[in-house]
């Protein structure tokens, strides 16, 4: 059962409804001509005034879902290599979300709902820088600079920044010599 209160043209019903029959819908009416308004098949009726009491199922989006014009749930764009949405989309919001180039030292490489990431920058890693960032592909790392070397974990990896030699230079560290 749902309780529900209606107000139309001054007339005020409230009371519980149902789903069936209009046995399932009572309460009291308070207006102006009690005798007018009354129940059939259902329906709560008012001479020529007619209209049926319907249960509204709210849906709410879920997180990669807006809400059309219609209240539908709709997936989000999808933009391609380069691109992303020109503001946030998902639970419900973000319909006009178009998609728009990605923004200086920005890029994404594959068609996706992700915004453009940041660009890899070598300098602060130490390194030379082989390849440039572009829209569709991150910046390619090299060698470390002069003076500068890739420390080997226990693991066997390097690290991804390359560390001052230092003085005394460490031995084993050719570009270091």
């Amino acid at each position: 059962m749902q309780s529900v209160h209606l107000q139309i043209f001054g007339l005020s019903y409230g009371g519980v409804a149902g789903l069936g029959t209009g046995s399932d819908l009572s309460g009291e009416h308070t207006g102006a001509h009690p005798e007018q308004l009354s129940v059939r098949d259902g329906n709560l009726t008012n001479d020529s005034l007619s209209f049926a009491v319907v249960a509204e199922e709210r849906r709410d989006c879920r997180e990669q879902e807006y809400k059309d014009k219609f209240g539908n749930c709709i997936p989000c764009r999808q933009c391609d290599a380069g691109q992303e949405l020109s503001k946030e989309c998902g639970f419900g919001y973000g319909e006009d979300a178009q998609c728009v180039p990605c923004r200086a030292s920005r890029f994404k490489e594959d068609r996706s709902l992700q915004k453009c990431k940041p660009c890899l920058d070598c300098s602060l890693l130490n390194r030379f820088q082989k390849g440039n960032c572009s829209t569709t592909s991150n910046a390619v790392c090299g060698d470390c600079l002069l003076g500068f070397y890739r420390k080997t974990k226990l693991s066997g990896f390097q690290d991804m920044e390359c560390i001052p030699c230092g003085d005394p230079p460490p031995p084993y560290e050719p570009h270091c010599s």
